[in-house]
């Protein structure tokens, strides 16, 4: 990828953007705005002014995406980026200390010495579903804590109350799976690729819903890549003579619990799942590591069904 300069990073905070524009000689210039929409768009316009054909910002649970809204109408390419990876460059760089104007400028770096590939901006649609999936995670999450708490209080009226938060929460769940629904329904293409996910034996229509909303690389890209973004793809740890055992690592975690889940029931009733599980079990390995293979060989099958727009066949899909 060619670099541009000059680079900018965005560190985006609840109300103030801070930018880094990293130069061709090496020199930084450092600005901010507030992070409302009237300057979100004077930013967009200041950065297209000086030239600025790149910007990288870090995912920050969809706070990004106003300010990738902003630069998408002024045609400036932008690239969403791991936060942790971002971190992980700062330390290699030396930079130990964290404030606001210094992760902008790592972010300018990042984008010179890394050189992500632009991210596409999200349809309104895509990104409506992004955001009702996460709603949905929060309140499931609110309601596992809720139920925790019943099995450790003998007080009836804390117990009532805690009956009355769970189902005010599963109501709220109820309201966020009907929203989600009507907004797939509308759209033919989502409709589409939904129902082709759904088709793979092990996938529940709330698990299609999350990887439609957060693995829309599905059909786009290699298989060994999407288990890297998934945080499936076993990681070497080898020195010299030694050979290490090898671990999963990173990626998207809420998607490899989703799919965790899947392969628990698909190796029992997807064929395909089922002869590798199988394999690998008379190999002595555990049940954990099955499980991860697959996952793997469910991802395999999803980037095939959405590219083919065929949904699961079975005789296709056994080794």
């Amino acid at each position: 990828m060619t670099i541009t300069y000059p680079i900018a990073g965005i560190d985006i905070g609840k109300d103030i953007l801070d930018i880094s524009l990293l130069h061709a000689n090496g020199s930084f210039e450092a600005f901010s705005f507030a992070n409302e929409k009237a300057s979100r768009k004077k930013l967009a316009r200041r950065l297209k002014a000086k030239g600025v054909r790149l910007v990288v910002l870090e995912a920050t649970g969809g706070y990004e995406l106003p300010v990738m809204a902003a630069l998408a109408e002024e045609g400036i390419a932008f690239a969403r980026v791991n936060p942790a990876r971002v971190r992980a460059f700062a330390k290699s760089m030396g930079q130990l200390a964290k404030t606001d104007r210094l992760d902008a400028r790592c972010l300018s770096l990042y984008g010179e010495r890394v050189r992500p590939k632009p991210t596409p901006m999200p349809s309104e649609n895509e990104s409506r579903l992004n955001a009702l999936t996460l709603r949905r995670r929060q309140l499931v999450g609110m309601r596992q804590k809720e139920r925790n708490r019943a099995h450790r209080t003998g007080e009836p009226d804390i117990a009532h109350s805690i009956e009355r938060a769970i189902a005010f929460l599963s109501e709220e769940i109820d309201a966020i799976d009907a929203a989600i629904e009507t907004l797939i329904a509308s759209a033919p293409e989502m409709a589409e690729r939904r129902d082709l996910i759904d088709s793979v034996p092990g996938i529940a229509a709330n698990t299609a819903n999350v990887l439609l909303a957060g693995l829309p690389e599905i059909g786009r890209m290699g298989t060994r890549k999407l288990r890297k973004l998934v945080g499936v793809a076993p990681l070497n740890d080898d020195s010299a003579e030694r050979r290490g055992e090898r671990h999963i690592a990173g990626g998207r975690a809420h998607l490899r619990q989703a799919l965790y889940m899947a392969a628990q029931t698909g190796y029992r009733h997807n064929p395909a799942l089922k002869a590798l599980y199988q394999r690998i079990r008379a190999k002595g390995k555990s049940h954990k590591v099955a499980i991860i293979a697959c996952i793997g060989k469910m991802l395999a099958i999803l980037n095939a069904i959405i590219r083919s727009k065929k949904p699961f066949d079975p005789k296709f899909a056994t080794p």
